[in-house]
């Protein structure tokens, strides 16, 4: 016997902020989670899988447009047919939208755990006892394992539940739990959602998160996809990672620290694809590219940004058998960058003139922080001044700005 547990799914969550960059295809993006959801059932069905487990965030806050719900409702549809059960529960977004409150589940095949108390549906054809609560509310901050029902003997018992689990990092603390309190419940297997990474946690019982179905952003990188139960006898015999995604995302950073010219930075760059390319088949790729090059090459690159960029984007664009889009093309300066002579004369200020004169460093941050402490709060998280790290890059780029307008005026 085959089941499927897939999580955060997020049907038609926006992928923000895509549409500034050039060359990105924007409605291929806004389409990725239904498409990967689509992948899902597909895969479902070809697996001959007898039960699909979705813990939780199916949908995304707040969309209002009913076409989400009933997109959902045609793809289970086709699970029907094929006598596919389905098992799911309501996560945090869940909860908060209004899609999810109006959608009218087809009960012949399709379950909603309840989000009153947590509550166990048996299929004694099967073989198997489904374990677990949703979210009445967003901000579900008990611990709903600890009402899970006691395990029913002689089935195999899957417990499914949307939770920040110990507290991963980067995510609400939702229904938080620890892995003690999983493995006391005595069941084979626990669905979980809400952490997008995968992780399998213990496999003794197993405890997965099979992390979110479609990445949305450069944050979620890598494939993403749902976990494969195989089991036999009532044991679990294999748990697998199958990916889903149609859009993967991914993070270039290109150490062009020796390269003497344009040539060999995209020559880097081009080497950097194709490593990264070899795991797309057929995916888009969306990258964000991080290029470090010495002070010498920098200051030339900047002053020229926008042609430069525009040939990495065409790199990426014209390569046979693969397909990528870049969201974002950064230059920073290697940290051990020689320093040049600007033509006869001293730098003005450069990140060792600072260090070298401690007042004069204690000054700069002084003002920084003032200055800093007047920013809109998206601002200061996106460029903390305050931080001795951001502002030896500044430092470090204002050096070659400031390298590259000496020569350009004889001095």
């Amino acid at each position: 016997m085959k089941i499927v547990h897939a999580a955060d799914l997020h049907i038609d969550s926006p992928m923000v902020g895509v549409e500034k960059y050039p060359g990105v295809p924007v409605e291929r993006l806004r389409s990725a989670t239904r498409d990967a959801f689509k992948n899902l059932v597909t895969f479902t069905l070809d697996e001959g899988a007898a039960l699909l487990i979705l813990a939780g965030d199916i949908f995304d806050d707040n969309w209002r447009d009913y076409a989400t719900g009933l997109y959902f409702l045609r793809e289970l549809g086709r699970l029907r047919d094929a006598g596919t059960k389905v098992v799911l529960l309501r996560g945090n977004h869940d909860a908060a939208g209004h899609v999810t409150r109006k959608l009218l589940l087809p009960k012949e095949y399709v379950t909603e755990l309840s989000t009153k108390k947590a509550e166990s549906i048996v299929f004694e054809e099967l073989g198997v006892a489904v374990h677990g609560q949703g979210y009445a509310q967003r901000e579900t901050t008990q611990d709903l394992a600890l009402s899970y029902p006691t395990p029913v003997s002689g089935l195999l018992n899957i417990g499914v539940l949307h939770t920040s689990l110990d507290g991963r990092e980067g995510h609400a603390s939702y229904a938080p739990t620890n892995v003690r309190t999983l493995e006391a419940k005595g069941y084979d297997y626990w669905a979980l959602g809400h952490v997008h990474a995968r992780e399998v946690v213990s496999r003794e019982p197993w405890v997965v998160f099979p992390g979110n179905l479609q990445g949305r952003s450069v944050r979620e990188t890598g494939a993403k996809g749902a976990t494969l139960i195989t089991a036999q006898g009532g044991a679990i015999t294999e748990v697998t990672h199958v990916p889903q995604d149609v859009v993967r995302w991914n993070v270039l950073d290109v150490d062009a620290t020796d390269a003497q010219d344009d040539e060999a930075v995209l020559g880097l760059f081009e080497r950097a694809l194709e490593e990264q390319g070899r795991a797309l088949e057929s995916r888009l790729g969306v990258a964000r590219v991080r290029i470090k090059v010495n002070q010498r090459l920098f200051g030339r690159l900047l002053s020229d940004e926008e042609s430069f960029f525009s040939e990495l984007r065409n790199h990426a664009n014209t390569r046979t058998g693969e397909s990528w889009a870049l969201e974002k093309v950064k230059l920073s300066l290697a940290a051990e960058s020689p320093q040049i002579d600007a033509g006869g004369g001293a730098l003005l200020v450069n990140d060792d003139t600072l260090r070298a004169d401690p007042a004069l460093l204690e000054r700069a941050k002084e003002k920084l922080r003032a200055f800093n402490a007047k920013m809109p709060k998206d601002v200061r998280e996106a460029l903390p001044l305050d931080d001795e790290r951001v502002l030896s890059q500044l430092l470090a780029e204002a050096d070659a700005i400031l390298t590259r307008a000496l020569r350009e005026d004889g001095r």
